[in-house]
């Protein structure tokens, strides 16, 4: 007899990749770029080097999702906002998935994490993933995976808020001294140095609480890295080296576990 629900979640995987929405990196995929659609951003493109993926002939151990895509059903419904892309990453029993934010300057409702900023975009972004990600195959590999780990990576031209008070104070920002400190606080940029990755001074920020669609409470770690040349379009971030500061981070060379 024939299975018509698996009929139909496979035609429902088979959409995901044609639209985009999902795709499996390959071996060939270790470098990806991510641009940002809006062509008047001073921030156009972000590439992202050394991302872990299989072996050639191995299942994908990373995948690349688009939760802006258009035009499809997937799309997002009008006034919501996501990340410009996520990339997912199956390290031994945890399934990371990579938030990535381009933006041409970081305000303080930004770099604060406040509503209405970046928080908004990945509340956003983990609702569309969680609700999502269960459509697809795991077979009995799902056991493989026992956490789920959101991280949020800010990539950016200009620290517009520190600018505006190095041109002329407090006088005109709604942000006073004491403010100011706070907004430090969190604004513990990674630096490139040379083509490095450099440390942050106190680490990333206090781990956000994120409610997701499902009601679940997500702890997200969320890293500014600034642009070496903020007059540049364009920037690189070797992402086999970020992770190296993620503490648990272990590189999976393979797995059986699927996603198509």
């Amino acid at each position: 007899m024939i299975n018509k629900f698996l009929q139909n979640r496979n035609r429902v995987q088979d959409l995901m990749k044609s639209s985009e929405f999902i795709m499996p990196l390959t071996h060939y995929d270790s470098d990806v770029e991510i641009e940002e659609r809006k062509k008047t951003a001073k921030l156009r493109k972000v590439k992202f080097e050394n991302v872990p993926v299989c072996k050639k002939g191995q299942d994908s151990i990373s995948w690349l999702i688009d939760t802006e895509v258009e035009d499809c059903i997937f799309s997002l419904p009008p006034g919501v906002k996501t990340v410009d892309k996520t990339i997912a990453i199956f390290s031994c029993t945890t399934l990371y998935f990579i938030m990535i934010e381009l933006k041409s300057s970081l305000s303080a409702i930004d770099a604060g994490l406040n509503e209405g900023g970046i928080n908004e975009k990945i509340k956003d972004t983990i609702s569309k993933i969680s609700s999502s990600i269960p459509l697809h195959v795991f077979k009995d590999k799902y056991k493989d995976v026992e956490q789920l780990k959101y991280i949020c990576i800010v990539c950016y031209n200009k620290d517009e808020v520190a600018f505006k008070i190095q041109e002329s104070g407090f006088d005109g920002l709604d942000l006073n001294a004491e403010m100011f400190r706070e907004y430090e606080k969190h604004i513990e940029a990674i630096d490139i140095e040379n083509g490095v990755l450099q440390s942050p001074r106190k680490g990333p920020k206090t781990p956000v609480s994120i409610m997701d669609a499902t009601n679940h409470m997500n702890k997200v770690d969320v890293y500014f890295i600034r642009n070496p040349d903020e007059q540049s379009q364009s920037m690189s971030v070797d992402l086999t080296q970020f992770l190296s500061h993620i503490a648990d981070f272990e590189y999976c060379q393979y797995t059986e576990f699927t996603l198509p």
